[in-house]
């Protein structure tokens, strides 16, 4: 924790967002992420709205989540539209925007977007397209993308 705290002090882009997450996913404590996040809030470091919209998705805050995760979006925040994505998703019960975001990611090329897309897509029963996807990520070194592929296709693992 110091240490980002440090590195939030020096300016680095990600630190506050890693210490929001640090409370969210690894400690389980969303009271004291919100208030890092809100503390840390500044457009100069756009990743940090989309982990307060994070929190505020788990809290059930769903209108200032989706605020949030567009604030994020205008802000051109790092792997917004997986975050975004899953939101509609899992939150919204939206898999029409959902896919949307996904596809978006993509297009920006966020880290990770094959396999949150992949998984999408086998959570929507389209097989075939998820494949696709997997083997295209794979193929260029998303590991995770590898994996479920070897998991639902082992001959089309690379």
């Amino acid at each position: 924790m110091e240490v980002l705290e440090r590195a939030i002090t020096q300016g680095d882009d990600l630190a506050a967002a890693n210490l929001v997450s640090l409370y969210f996913d690894d400690l389980g404590d969303l009271d004291t992420a919100e208030r890092l996040a809100l503390r840390h809030l500044n457009e100069d470091h756009p990743s940090t709205y989309v982990a307060l919209a994070n929190v505020h998705a788990e809290q059930d805050r769903l209108d200032e989540a989706e605020a949030g995760f567009r604030a994020a979006v205008r802000l051109d925040a790092r792997k917004v539209h997986q975050n975004y994505a899953l939101f509609l998703w899992h939150k919204r019960n939206d898999p029409v925007g959902a896919e949307r975001e996904f596809r978006l990611a993509q297009d920006e090329d966020e880290p990770g977007w094959g396999y949150e897309l992949g998984s999408f897509l086998v959570e929507q029963d389209r097989r075939e397209e998820a494949l696709d996807v997997l083997a295209w990520a794979a193929s260029w070194g998303d590991v995770e993308a590898g994996k479920l592929l070897a998991d639902i296709d082992p001959e089309a693992a690379p």
